[in-house]
């Protein structure tokens, strides 16, 4: 008998005891010891039901804190006074929500920057600009990464000096980043899975570029077989085949942001693919390197996957990623590929909608 069938048990019983004392005496007195006990009992079965159902609930708990924090983390650090944190925890939230088996922590700085004043960034494609956040903010933000970084499972697996000169390098080039108002859109891969996203944006930005910017860099930290030595990385992809692939990385991170950003604003994600691979190609011509190659590289993701080659959910949840089939199934000599990479601009806008003209999808 269960601890509820117990008390209910007890409860009518407890009934008739009840009604039995309005008989003599001596019924009453053996009544009322019989519902002492009866009233004890009720109050161990009940107790018991309360500790077993809090044990339950703190199980449980502990349950999902284990699972929570075997997770790979995703900290913010928001500067910006242009972009709430609501904003970019929600873009954040919602890209992470679509991936599959993810891998990597990550830490990701947003902040503002004005004015271009035309001096480059050692070793880096970024430029100085105007500072708009504090010395205080900046020490803050570089003592938050050094901490993030030392204790990091990754790199705390790194040799004592090689862990050093890691931390001490990434944080010399963070710095400067910060310090001279860097334009730095970039995620820096500082071990196999730690990566730190940096989304350094002009004001005068539009917020469908700053936001989109925002989560394509965000998909290239979630990227598996980017990393610098994920498992087996030396089997899946040799260094000449990677840089080949580069068109499917940043396609994939641009095709990520393009529904990612559509999705939160209800907006039709491979309609704007659509809109800016032809912009792209009014602009700079059928190329697929001669414009921006996110966009271009975009629109051939999606030929690949209308024409079968590639799945929609792939892209999206990551997999495509994971173990460098960027270079093992979609390489140059890939006949699928060989096509999206010459066809991509045949995107055609006809009574209002997108489409690939189809000579492409022959």
């Amino acid at each position: 008998m269960n601890k509820f069938n117990t008390i209910f048990f007890l409860a009518i019983f407890s009934l008739i005891i009840t009604v039995a004392c309005s008989g003599s005496p001596d019924v009453m007195d053996t009544a009322i010891d019989k519902q002492k006990e009866l009233d004890a009992a009720y109050g161990k079965a009940t107790s018991e039901m309360v500790n077993d159902a809090k044990a339950k609930t703190d199980a449980d708990a502990k349950t999902k804190a284990d699972a929570d924090a075997s997770k790979p983390i995703v900290k913010m650090i928001n500067l910006s006074t242009k972009y709430s944190d609501q904003t970019l925890q929600a873009l954040v939230d919602l890209s992470v929500s679509k991936i599959a088996d993810r891998k990597s922590n990550i830490i990701a700085i947003a902040y503002d920057i004005g004015a271009n004043k035309g001096n480059s960034i050692t070793d880096m494609p970024f430029e100085e600009h105007e500072v708009l956040i504090s010395k205080d903010q900046i020490k803050s933000t570089i003592n938050t990464i050094r901490s993030f970084l030392e204790n990091d499972e990754c790199i705390k697996d790194l040799g004592e000096e090689e862990r050093k000169g890691t931390i001490d390098g990434e944080m010399e080039r963070f710095t400067e980043w910060l310090e001279k108002g860097a334009d730095a859109t970039t995620q820096a891969q500082a071990c196999a899975t730690t990566r730190v996203v940096f989304n350094g944006a002009p004001t005068t930005q539009s917020e469908e570029d700053t936001l989109k910017t925002w989560v394509h860099e965000l998909y290239h930290a979630l990227q598996q077989d980017i990393a610098l030595e994920p498992p087996a990385i030396d089997s899946w992809c040799d260094e000449e085949a990677s840089q080949k692939s580069g068109w499917l990385v940043e396609g994939g991170a641009d095709y990520f942001a393009q529904h990612i950003y559509a999705e939160y604003k209800g907006l039709n994600g491979l309609d704007e693919i659509f809109k800016y691979g032809l912009q792209s190609f009014n602009e700079s011509g059928a190329g697929l390197y001669d414009g921006g190659i996110a966009r271009t590289g975009a629109a051939a993701l999606r030929l690949l996957v209308e024409r079968g080659a590639v799945k929609h959910d792939s892209i999206i949840d990551g997999s495509l990623f994971q173990k460098c089939e960027r270079v093992s199934v979609y390489h140059d000599n890939n006949p699928d590929v060989k096509i999206a990479k010459s066809s991509w601009s045949e995107i055609q806008y006809v009574y209002g909608k997108y489409s690939f003209k189809p000579s492409a999808l022959k």
